[in-house]
């Protein structure tokens, strides 16, 4: 039967007050008879105290399904690695563990918009071997919310918008819109509930940008971004410049504040639109191919950026022009006394609201206007030739260019001893006879 065995234990490293954490090593001596110098039994008891705690606990990255965090070692009594883990908050299940041996760890398969503790301790030898563990460093961290959608811009005016999204999936979150212009943050505003926003204090025909963030906790969700103008403001002292019988030049004054890009200026003629121009730099639009003596609407927009691409006109500037009026033409006369002509005429192409009619020199006369019109001037001296002067007239009160004729009055003559008065043949307005003597 082989002999029974015996051991003293011999500690080394071992002190009994204030141990630092370390690993301590102990020989197994035999008590016994020795068999041989190799029998003899030098087995290793590794011995582990409890390593310190890390501290410092902290977030540094997150996504919607994942969290980044980082610690301090401890100053003394540090394990030879960490373990990480992350459980739901005031939940028992485990969701991810890292062992790791530097200062940080990323861990995974999270929920977005959720809030995790994550639990950090030192670790010193095998967990399952003998080694120790520290208490637990403990905090809360969210993962990133879901970002919302389809950001859009409405109701804008020259110094407000309001911006609209879809909601974020993820529940119990907040919003912030923060405006930006030319890649500056001009302000953040927070949206404690509710999916739009309304921004104001905006300066006209400017371009911004807004982001909108889901937020939950410390986390914000990616930014979701739209671009926009604001309308610029309208022109002003819209004016007719220059006016024919078939066309109309108008010229503005650009806005006092805000940038323009070009103007859009178009001409209509009661609902119908007769001719729009687009894209105008400078300040004066011609329009052609309109007709005599009528009244049009001309308006004029302020436009900043490209409208069919996210650009803004402003709201229109406009005022009613008349093209002038055909004059009118046949002029002649239709009866002559020693006193009096009678006129007629025939009336331009084109509208005209009455005819103004006078002997040059004269008096202005008013006759309403159709395709034909007649005026007897009276009290005129016999013999004498008459200027008459007759021009179309339309409702803005512009006038053609003038018709002109000249005709005589008849004279008398006399023939002596003859009684009574007798026509002769008057075909060049020549004479009218009267009782001689």
């Amino acid at each position: 039967m082989a002999a029974s065995l015996a051991f003293h234990i011999t500690f080394t490293d071992l002190y009994l007050k204030d141990l630092s954490v370390s690993l301590y090593s102990a020989d197994l001596i035999q008590l016994g008879p020795v068999v041989a110098a190799e029998s003899v039994l030098h087995p290793t008891l590794e011995i582990f105290r409890e390593p310190n705690a890390p501290t410092g606990l902290t977030q540094t990255a997150a996504t919607v399904d994942s969290v980044t965090v980082s610690w301090t070692a401890p100053a003394t009594g540090a394990g030879t690695s960490y373990t990480v883990t992350v459980k739901e908050k005031d939940s028992a299940t485990v969701k991810d563990t890292k062992s790791v041996t530097g200062t940080t760890a990323t861990l995974n398969t999270l929920t977005a918009g959720t809030e995790y503790t994550v639990a950090v301790v030192s670790v010193i030898g095998v967990l399952n071997s003998g080694g120790r563990s520290s208490d637990p460093l403990t905090d809360n961290f969210y993962t990133k919310p879901n970002a919302p959608s389809n950001v859009e811009v409405t109701a804008v005016t020259v110094s407000s918008v309001t911006v609209t999204w879809t909601a974020s999936s993820t529940t119990g979150v907040s919003y912030t819109v923060t405006l930006k212009k030319d890649g500056t943050k001009v302000k953040t505003e927070p949206v404690v509930s509710g999916i739009s926003k309304a921004i104001d204090e905006l300066t006209a025909g400017t371009q911004y940008t807004v982001v909108v963030k889901a937020v939950i906790g410390e986390e914000s969700s990616a930014g979701v971004d739209k671009s926009f103008y604001t309308k610029p403001n309208a022109p002003t002292d819209l004016t007719v410049t220059a006016a024919t019988v078939n066309s109309l030049t108008v010229s503005w004054t650009v806005p006092a504040t805000g940038a323009v890009t070009s103007y859009t200026v178009t001409v209509k003629e009661g609902t119908t639109t007769k001719d729009t121009k687009t894209g105008v730099t400078g300040t004066a639009a011609t329009f052609d191919h309109l007709t005599a003596g009528k009244n049009y609407t001309v308006a004029v927009v302020s436009v900043i950026g490209v409208l069919h691409s996210g650009g803004q006109s402003s709201d229109p500037m406009s005022d009613n022009f008349y093209t002038i009026p055909n004059k009118p033409t046949d002029l002649a006369v239709s009866e002559r006394t020693v006193s009096s002509l009678t006129v007629t005429w025939n009336a331009g192409a084109g509208e005209k609201s009455e005819f103004m009619i006078k002997l040059q020199g004269g008096t202005e006369h008013t006759v309403a206007g159709g395709s034909k019109g007649t005026y007897k001037f009276d009290s005129l001296t016999a013999g004498k030739e008459f200027t008459v002067v007759v021009v179309t007239k339309n409702g803005g009160d512009q006038q053609s260019e003038s018709l002109n004729g000249t005709f005589r009055t008849r004279r008398w003559m006399t023939e002596m001893g003859v009684v009574g008065i007798r026509k002769v043949d008057d075909r060049d307005g020549c004479c009218e006879y009267k009782e001689g003597g």
